[in-house]
C-alpha cells in the first residue's frame, strides 16, 4: 500500500472541509437539468395528500425507487393515481437538505401508455380554446327553473339511473326525456352527435350528457372535435358529466356547464324542492306581511277619520229613525198623491174634449139672452098699450139691453176655467210629491252600502240597545241575515 508523500497529506489537511449542506447543493447542482424533458415511467408505490393539496409519493421499478412531490397547483384537477397504477412524471431533480434526501419535482404526470392520447387532449384543447369556442361569453345561461331535461347517454350506463334516481329525488315535477347513445366506441362520437341533435329538437329546457367513470381510453369518444362543435352548435344549453371529478374531456370544456359527475350534473339542473318551499313560504310571509300593513294601516285612517266624525253609528241610527218617520208620514202622502192622481185623471178625461165644456157656459148665455129678449118684447107690448110709447123710444130701450147682455156674455167668457193649465200645474205637483217620496225611502241608504238592523222588529238604532245574546236581523239591500250578538261595546261619547 502507498503512503502519501508529506507534501501531498500537507494539501489535503490544508484544504478547507464542506459542510454537509455545501456538499447537498454541490450534487443539487450537479444533477440540475439532468433529467428535463424527459418522461420516467413507473409503478405508483405510496401516496399521501397534505392538507395544501401537495401529493407525496413514490414511484419504483424493479431495481429502484424514487421519492417524488407533485404540488397541488400541478394537479389541474385532475383523479388522482393509486398505489398500483403505472404512471409517467416529467419533472426536476432535488434534494431534500433536512434528509439528504434525492427526490423529483414533478410538473406533469399521465397514466403509462397513454402519453399519445394525452399529449392529443391537449393539442385539441389548445386549439379549440384558440378559437374562442370554449369562451365564457359564448356560453348560453342555464334556466331559472327546468321542466324538461333531454338525458343523452346509455341506458345500461350507470349514469343513467344514478341521474334518473336524483332528479326524482330533488326535482319530481321535471319530465326526463331519454334519448339513447353510445358511451364509448369507435362509433360513439358519431351516435353522441345525432342524439344531441335529436335532443335539440325535443323542446327541453336543458340537455344533460353524461358517463359514469372508467378508464383513460373509455373516455376518448368526449375527446372528439365533431363532437365540441356539435354542442356549441345546439340551441339548448348543455350540461356534460363525464367520468370521476378529476376526469376532463373535450365535451367539458364546450358544454354551458360542466359538472364532475353525472350525479352532480342531475343536481345542477336547478334548486331542489326544498329551496322552493322555502322560497314560497318567503314569498308568502311577504305578501302576508303587506297584506298586514295595509290593512293595519287602513285602520289607523280609519281611526283617524272616527275621531273626526264621532258617533257615527248613533247618527246613522238616528238617520234610519228619521228615515222611517218620514217613510209613515209618505205613506199618507202617498194616499193623498193616489187621490190627487186620481182626480187629475178624472180632470183629463172630462176636459178630452174641451168644446163641450165651454159649449155648456154659451148655452146658458144664450138661453138666458132669449129669455130676455122674449121678456122685454112682452114689457114693449105692455108698456106700449098702457102708455101709448113712441116706436122710436121702445127700440132705443131694446137696443140698450141687447148691449148689456152682449156685455155681460163676454164678461163670462173672459172668465171661463183653462183646463189645459190646470192639467199642467196638477201634473208638476204630482211629480215634486214622487221625488219626495224617492227621497224619503227608507231602503235608499240600503243601495249605498249600509245595513239596518233590527230585533224583536223594532230598528236598533245604538249599540246600547242590545245585550249579548240578542238575536238580530241585519237587512242589506239584496236580502238579510240573522245573526247573535256575542259581544257589545260601547264607546264614550266625546266632547
Amino acid at each position: 500500500m502507498n503512503r502519501a508523500s508529506p507534501d501531498r497529506e500537507g494539501a489535503i489537511e490544508e484544504a478547507k472541509p464542506l459542510t454537509v449542506s455545501e456538499t447537498l447543493t454541490r450534487i443539487r447542482n450537479a444533477l440540475d437539468g439532468v433529467i428535463d424533458g424527459l418522461w420516467i415511467s413507473g409503478e405508483v408505490a405510496a401516496v399521501k395528500t397534505s392538507g395544501a393539496g401537495h401529493v407525496y409519493f413514490s414511484i419504483k421499478d424493479e431495481r429502484g425507487l424514487i421519492d417524488c412531490v407533485l404540488f397541488g397547483g400541478a394537479r389541474q384537477g385532475r383523479r388522482l393515481f393509486v398505489i398500483g397504477d403505472k404512471i409517467e412524471i416529467r419533472g426536476r431533480t432535488d434534494i431534500y437538505a433536512e434528509r439528504g434526501k434525492l427526490q423529483i419535482i414533478a410538473s406533469q404526470w399521465r397514466p403509462a401508455g397513454q402519453g399519445s392520447l394525452y399529449e392529443a387532449f391537449l393539442r385539441l384543447k389548445a386549439k379549440l380554446e384558440a378559437e374562442g369556442l370554449f369562451d365564457a361569453s359564448k356560453k348560453r345561461p342555464i334556466p331559472g327553473f327546468v321542466r324538461r331535461v333531454a338525458l343523452v347517454t346509455s341506458s345500461i350506463a350507470a349514469a343513467y339511473g344514478d341521474v334518473c334516481r336524483t332528479i326524482e329525488r330533488r326535482t319530481p315535477w321535471v319530465q326526463i326525456l331519454h334519448v339513447e347513445a353510445p358511451v364509448q366506441g369507435a362509433d360513439a362520437p358519431a351516435r353522441l352527435i345525432a342524439a344531441l341533435r335529436a335532443a335539440d329538437r325535443t323542446g327541453a329546457d336543458v340537455v344533460l350528457l353524461v358517463r359514469g367513470g372508467g378508464a383513460y381510453e373509455d373516455l376518448q369518444a368526449f375527446n372528439d372535435e365533431k363532437l365540441a362543435r356539435a354542442i356549441r352548435a345546439m340551441r339548448t344549453p348543455v350540461i356534460s358529466g363525464v367520468g370521476h371529478e378529476a376526469d376532463f374531456t373535450i365535451a367539458d370544456f364546450a358544454a354551458d356547464l360542466r359538472a364532475s359527475t353525472p350525479t352532480a350534473a342531475a343536481e345542477s339542473i336547478g334548486p331542489d324542492r326544498e329551496y322552493w318551499m322555502k322560497r314560497l313560504e318567503k314569498l308568502f310571509d311577504a305578501l302576508s306581511g303587506g297584506l298586514t300593513r295595509e290593512i293595519q294601516h287602513a285602520m289607523q285612517r280609519f281611526d283617524r277619520a272616527q275621531t273626526l266624525m264621532p258617533d257615527m253609528d248613533l247618527r246613522l241610527a238616528n238617520a234610519e229613525r228619521a228615515v222611517s218617520l218620514m217613510a209613515e208620514r209618505f205613506k199618507s202622502a202617498d194616499f193623498v198623491l193616489r187621490t190627487h192622481s186620481e182626480r187629475v185623471e178624472r180632470a183629463a178625461a172630462f176636459l178630452a174634449d174641451p168644446e163641450r165644456v165651454l159649449s155648456a157656459p154659451e148655452r146658458v148665455l144664450e138661453d138666458r139672452a132669449e129669455q130676455f129678449l122674449a121678456m122685454a118684447d112682452l114689457q114693449e107690448k105692455r108698456r106700449g098699450e098702457r102708455l101709448g110709447w113712441p116706436g122710436e123710444r121702445l127700440n132705443d130701450a131694446i137696443e140698450r139691453k141687447l148691449g148689456d147682455a152682449e156685455r155681460e156674455y163676454r164678461r163670462a167668457l173672459q172668465q171661463k176655467p183653462d183646463p189645459m193649465r190646470t192639467v199642467t200645474q196638477l201634473g208638476l205637483r204630482l211629480a215634486q210629491a214622487e221625488t219626495a217620496l224617492k227621497l224619503a225611502d227608507p231602503d235608499r241608504p240600503l243601495r249605498a252600502g249600509y245595513a239596518r238592523i233590527s230585533s224583536g222588529g223594532r230598528v236598533v238604532g245604538a249599540a246600547r240597545d242590545l245585550s249579548k245574546g240578542n238575536a238580530i236581523e241585519v237587512r242589506f239591500f239584496d236580502g238579510e241575515a240573522r245573526a247573535v250578538v256575542e259581544r257589545v261595546s260601547i264607546r264614550s261619547e266625546k266632547m
